[in-house]
């Protein structure tokens, strides 16, 4: 018996984007994400992924080996499923929607390398499972939508066209920058850190080391799915992704956005030999965001920046039920926690270094993830003058009403 259900239509009547916003306004108690080019068969990227309605959610706490937990827990052989002849864009939908879908923190590193974990660190992992996924395939110009009943593809296929409308947003500047931004080392702290780690360098103990700070804005009034379509604009890299976890009786709603360049583990690692778990903690983390050789650089980086990274430089994306993975590194990222997002930037630092410079180097990798809440900020500004506007205009039109047969009247008399 069919278990997955799956409708394919042309996708000239919608994009991702839209498609999306229109979803997660139908299920705003449910998690839900938007992943644009995690696969990348042709160059440039052939599919967005979206899923919402979330079944199921699991969380790794501080403390523990997340991805030795997560490996645990996935049942999965050793590479992709073969023989289907199915589309590839419905292949790859019914997949989706049995995936294991979220995040991983860069601190899930610790445990690997025995590296003394933060005080202050959050959940190591956040995953959900059991979406209702819509896949485009830009080469095809389909889109495919897979679920575990009819009811729930046709629900998908008409909520999908009867959302909001998306509200205009101009082009970001990439100058721009939230009025407040706070950053969690200063420039001139950092230049001395990055001195200490040239020193490592110097005695051989690593050829390069990634070290990152992480900067605090308020989110003020900007909407989160503003920033995330901002930042497509500024950083139009291979790689995006919006995941919106709501709130549940163990953790708190958060949302985490960003663009990366980087894949951590698909395409032709997909196949490699060894568990699904085996794969991720032998990639996990990338090597972009951490160093070589990365045992020493991971604890080199624990010693030097000043707090957990979180999300930046962990890995977001899929873990399919058939062990093929399409995780990105975690780069470029927005981040909403608690009463603040957060923005991560890095730079590289080897024997040819200038501390000096540094500091401006993160500052620079940062810019448009806090250009793109700028953008946001600035959005929401616009609309609320502009509602307000109107409805001053409202007001004023509905006195002028309602004062017209007196001032007909008080004419009327004056000509008697």
């Amino acid at each position: 018996m069919e278990d997955t259900f799956t409708l394919t239509l042309c996708a000239d009547h919608v994009t991702p984007v839209r498609a999306y916003a229109a979803l997660r306004s139908f299920a705003p108690q449910q998690t839900s994400f938007l992943f644009e080019s995690l696969v990348s068969p042709e160059r440039g990227g052939r599919y967005s992924i979206i899923g919402y309605r979330a079944q199921s959610e699991g969380l790794y706490p501080a403390g523990g080996d997340a991805l030795a937990l997560l490996a645990q827990e996935l049942s999965t052989s050793a590479g992709p499923s073969s023989g289907t002849t199915r589309p590839a864009a419905e292949a790859l939908a019914r997949r989706v929607s049995k995936a294991t879908i979220g995040y991983v923190t860069y601190d899930a590193v610790h445990p690997i390398h025995k590296i003394k974990p933060w005080e202050s660190e959050g959940p190591m992992a956040r995953m959900i499972q059991g979406s209702t996924v819509v896949v485009f395939d830009h080469l095809a110009q389909t889109c495919t939508i897979a679920g575990p009943t009819k009811a729930s593809v046709n629900r998908c296929a008409s909520e999908m066209n009867r959302g909001p409308e998306l509200r205009l947003l101009r082009a970001p500047d990439p100058q721009a920058s939230p009025e407040h931004v706070d950053v969690g080392m200063s420039d001139e702290l950092f230049a001395l850190r990055v001195s200490r780690a040239k020193e490592h360098v110097a005695r051989g103990e690593i050829t390069r080391i990634v070290l990152a700070r992480i900067f605090r804005t308020p989110p003020r009034n900007a909407d989160l799915f503003d920033v995330y379509r901002a930042l497509r604009v500024l950083s139009p890299r291979p790689y995006h992704f919006f995941i919106d976890f709501v709130e549940s009786p163990m953790v708190p709603s958060q949302m985490v956005l960003g663009a990366s360049d980087r894949a951590l583990l698909g395409g032709d690692e997909a196949g490699a030999a060894g568990s699904t778990g085996e794969r991720i903690r032998a990639a996990f983390p990338g090597d972009a965001v951490v160093g070589s050789p990365r045992a020493r650089a991971a604890q080199l980086i624990r010693e030097l920046e000043a707090e957990p990274r979180g999300h930046y430089g962990g890995a977001i994306g899929y873990i399919l039920p058939d062990g093929e993975l399409g995780l990105t590194v975690a780069r470029r990222t927005v981040v909403l926690q608690e009463a603040y997002l957060e923005v991560g930037g890095d730079t590289t630092i080897d024997a040819e270094s200038d501390p000096a410079s540094a500091a401006e180097e993160t500052r620079d990798e940062a810019r448009f993830g806090l250009a793109a809440v700028r953008a946001a900020q600035d959005a929401a500004d616009a609309r609320e003058a502009f509602d307000a506007a109107k409805r001053a205009r409202e007001a004023a039109q509905s006195a002028r009403e309602a004062g017209a047969p007196s001032t007909e009247k008080a004419g009327d008399e004056g000509a008697s």
